[in-house]
């Protein structure tokens, strides 16, 4: 069991102490929790806590630092840092994760990978996404790594595709998981995990998912990206050079 933590004025709540994994977002240098559905889920624009409370007391605090995020909020989540590892008697230990160069460790959180989004907490992506209406959807997503998965979102085009990857085109009420023909059969496994956890979370299940092979477009992604030209040809070694940097990312500082 977690010994009780004081809460005057602190902006964490008391569940912070509950074994599993809890997720803040740096909202005006605030803590925002995330809900569990969307964990997995990171905005390129912010910054976030993630904590994960394991047995007999141990815990890792991870800062997750968005590529496009602000030296502000990256200050505010430090500092927040230091706050939730005092009231956790300082038993966390303390990394700090770097978009796309992410630990093993703060990988394991996720099983079915992360979700980059682009934008933050101050831009149009984020303030419209969850309630968006799934008419008014389309996104696109390319899924990289063969050990850990990240699908990060792509322009809206052909030119975003290649012939080694796997993408996830999310149209709301339909999500199209694309893999080129050299894509490797762990990403082509992960990219329907993806777009399944897309529809289970973000579309409460109503939705279709299609599973589309290089080559065999339906109509509905023609009419979205346009006639399909030659495609550039994927480069395998991204893939084992993405997980190899993985595997040393999260520097350690505590």
């Amino acid at each position: 069991m977690y010994t009780p933590i004081p809460q005057s004025g602190s902006p964490f709540p008391a569940s912070v102490q509950d074994p599993g994994l809890h997720i803040w977002r740096v909202e005006k240098l605030k803590p925002v929790p995330i809900a569990r559905e969307s964990h997995g889920i990171f905005f390129s624009g912010d910054s976030y806590l993630v904590l994960h409370n394991g047995p007999e007391e141990a815990s890792h605090l991870h800062l997750w630092i968005g590529q496009q995020s602000s030296r502000d909020e990256q200050g505010a989540c430090a500092v927040l840092a230091v706050h939730l590892n005092t009231l956790l008697g300082e038993r966390p230990v303390q990394h700090r994760e770097v978009q796309g160069n992410e630990s093993d460790l703060f990988m394991s959180y996720f099983p079915r990978g992360l979700k980059y989004r682009e934008g933050g907490v101050e831009s149009a992506f984020h303030k419209t996404t969850s309630g968006a209406t799934p008419a008014a959807i389309r996104k696109l997503y390319q899924v990289k790594g063969k050990k850990n998965i990240r699908a990060t979102e792509r322009a809206l085009s052909w030119d975003s595709f290649n012939t080694g990857d796997c993408f996830i085109l999310d149209l709301g009420q339909n999500i199209f998981a694309w893999c080129g023909g050299k894509s490797n059969i762990l990403e082509r496994n992960k990219a329907r995990d993806l777009a399944l956890a897309i529809r289970d979370s973000e579309r409460q299940g109503k939705a279709q998912v299609e599973i589309i092979t290089d080559g065999e477009e339906p109509a509905e992604m023609i009419q979205v990206l346009g006639p399909k030209p030659a495609l550039k040809e994927g480069n395998p070694e991204e893939d084992i050079t993405a997980d190899q940097t993985n595997a040393q990312a999260a520097a350690l500082y505590k």
